[in-house]
Parts: C-alpha cells; structure tokens; sequence
C-alpha cells in the first residue's frame, strides 16, 4: 500500500517549490552577510539552483515513479541505502528546527513578554493540522500563500524604490573575500541545495512532463524573488544591510508616503509568517513520509503526534538566537547540507548508469495503475 495516495499537480509543484525556496530566506537574507555583494550572492545562487534541477531532473528521469527512499536501497542496497535516507531525514530535521526558531525569534522580538512556548505551541498546532489533512489541501493552501506573498513583495519593491540608491551597488569587489566566500557557500545550501526534498514530491504528480515544467518554473519563480530581495535591501542599505536583522521588515518599516501609505511592515510581517509557515510545514511533511516509507507504515498520520512532541520538546531547549543560528548555517549546516544535496545526488546519479534498475513492487504497481 502507498504511504501518501494524495496526488498534486504540475502547478500546485511550481509554488510548492518556491515556498522551499522562498522559505525564512525573505526573513533572514543569508546573503546579505556579503554586504553590498548580497545581490551578486544570490544571483550566483539561482544559477546553482538550475544546476540542481537539471541534477535532480536527471536523477528521477533514471528512477521514475520511484522516491529517493526507495530507489536509494537499489543503488547502495538495503542497508546502506536506508542508512541514507536517514541521513536524508536528520539533515530536514534540522533544518525545520532553523526554520522554526527563526519565526519563533522573529515573533517573540514583536511581542517580548510572551513565552516562546506560547508560540512553539501555537505554530506547530498549525502545521500538524496541515499535514493531518495532506498534501492537497496544503498544496492548495500554498498557492494562496504564494500568491498572496508575491503581491506584497511587488508592493514593498515599488513603494521602496524612492529609497534606493544604485551608487550603493559599488563597487564590484571587497575587500573581505573570505567573508564572501563564506557566504557565498552558505547561500548554496541554504536555502538552494534545500530543494533537494522535491525529489520526494516528484512521484506524486502523475503526469511527469508537467511535474518537471512545474519542477523548473517554481525554482524560476523562487530564485527570481529571492534575488530581488537581496537586490533590494543592497539598493536600500548597501554595506549596512549586513547589520539588519530582518532586512525585509527593516524596509517595509521605513515606507511611508503621506498619511495614506503607512505601517506596510503589517502586510509584510503576516507575509513572512505564512511563508515561514509553508516552509516549515513542507520539510516536516517530507520527515514524516519518508519514515513511514522507510518503517513501511500504511500512513504517514501516526507519526503526528511524535513529530509534534519531539518538535515541542527540541524547540524548548533551543535558544532564541537567531545569530547563534547564522553560525551554525555557517561553519557546519552548509557541508552537511551541501553532502546530502549536492555530493551525494551526483554519486548517484553516475552510479545509476552502471546499474540496472530492477523496478520494486511499489513501482510496478504505480506503473499498472498508470
């Protein structure tokens, strides 16, 4: 029996991939620790995100119908291909705790006096109800999101464009190459090596011509507004966009026009909120379903209510440091990261075409229900 039976479109893919990517990135900037070179930072990275979808494209073209959970015990065998999975499956935890403490950071900045456990508990209620009605309906829920987010970003870019300067963009070279660098390499992981999770959700879109063109519009769509809001919070702060905590915010704030254009940073923090909620929900998702795969559960719906206790109890004992987590990103969850999503798709990859395939039980039966 198939663990998740719930399918999803060719688009509902396309804005499924620019929640990941869009994620707590519009929260954080990780570029913008390169100063004014943020922007050349992200661009950099969305080309490297359309080498990663040519790489995972590739990668399911030699396993179709198949997730990474199934065919990675054909490529390394039983064991080691679970042994993978499950490296697969801490590197998401991890990241989903990142992305949650960020929010919980950013929202206990807005309202100091409240527990973070207030909030823990009220943001993870959210999303175990999310996963408990499935992959549709949150796929359904995220076009409105993104939708919704896309209208507020273009209305922050353009009421913002009387405080940018292009002077600010200068010059092309630093004089910190090594703080460059490291950013650079952060940004690669964090959050584009991160798509890697789609890899899972290719096999529940029927048609694969449109899961591929969803596939790549969404990392179109998601780079494209990620680079712009690197671009944007340069143009408004240059060098000084490093010391911003949330740049995003910091620039909605100083939008004011007369006295009918005020206090956009309200749309723009409800819109961080319910990205920062799809990202997370869309990792957590990916957790529960490739265990259910891995322990071969009929669903992925008992694993709810020890997701939702183990996610309580790690985000209680993790501080509200949001710099404490740029360093971690840093110094060790951009090679972890990088290993699980870039080294290993490749390893992969050129090993699949030493090996014959021989497709599971599970992969002949979705074939024949094709």
């Amino acid at each position: 029996m198939l663990v998740e039976k719930q399918k999803i479109s060719g688009p509902q893919l396309t804005f499924l991939v620019s929640a990941q990517l869009m994620g707590n990135t519009l929260l954080i900037d990780p570029a913008s620790y390169a100063g004014h070179l943020g922007w050349v930072v992200s661009l950099i990275g969305g080309l490297f995100a359309i080498l990663l979808y040519w790489l995972y494209i590739s990668l399911g073209n030699r396993f179709p119908n198949l997730s990474p959970s199934e065919y990675s015990q054909i490529l390394y065998g039983k064991f080691l291909g679970k042994v993978l999975t499950i490296g697969h499956v801490i590197m998401f935890f991890v990241i989903s705790m990142t992305y949650f403490i960020d929010y919980v950071a950013y929202s206990s900045v807005n309202l100091p006096e409240t527990p973070k456990t207030v909030f823990i508990l009220g943001q993870m209620l959210v999303v175990v109800c999310a996963l408990y009605l499935g992959l549709e309906s949150f796929a359904r829920t995220t076009f409105v999101i993104i939708s919704f987010s896309l209208f507020s970003f273009v209305l922050s870019f353009l009421l913002a464009i009387k405080e940018m300067d292009l002077i600010l963009l200068l010059p092309l070279a630093t004089d910190k190459p090594k703080e460059f660098w490291q950013t650079l390499f952060t940004v690669l992981s964090y959050p584009y090596a991160q798509s890697v999770l789609i890899l899972w959700l290719l096999p529940l879109v029927p048609d694969q011509k449109q899961a591929k063109k969803g596939f790549f519009r969404g990392v179109i769509l998601g780079s494209s507004v990620v680079f712009l809001t690197s671009l944007r919070n340069v143009l408004v702060y240059g060098d000084g966009v490093k010391n911003e905590l949330f740049p995003f915010l910091s620039v909605a704030r100083n939008i004011s026009i007369g006295t009918s254009i005020t206090h956009v940073e309200i749309i723009m923090s409800l819109t961080l909120n319910l990205i920062g909620f799809t990202g997370t929900t869309l990792f957590l998702y990916v957790i529960i379903l490739t265990v259910a795969q891995v322990f071969n559960l009929r669903s992925y719906r008992s694993l709810l209510i020890p997701l939702f206790f183990t996610v309580i109890f790690v985000a209680n004992k993790m501080p509200l440091n949001i710099g404490l987590i740029a360093w971690f990103r840093q110094h060790y969850l951009r090679y972890f990261t990088l290993v699980f999503s870039f080294l290993f798709p490749i390893i992969s990859l050129v090993r699949s075409f030493f090996l014959k395939p021989k497709p599971t039980k599970k992969s002949k039966s979705r074939i024949l229900k094709r």
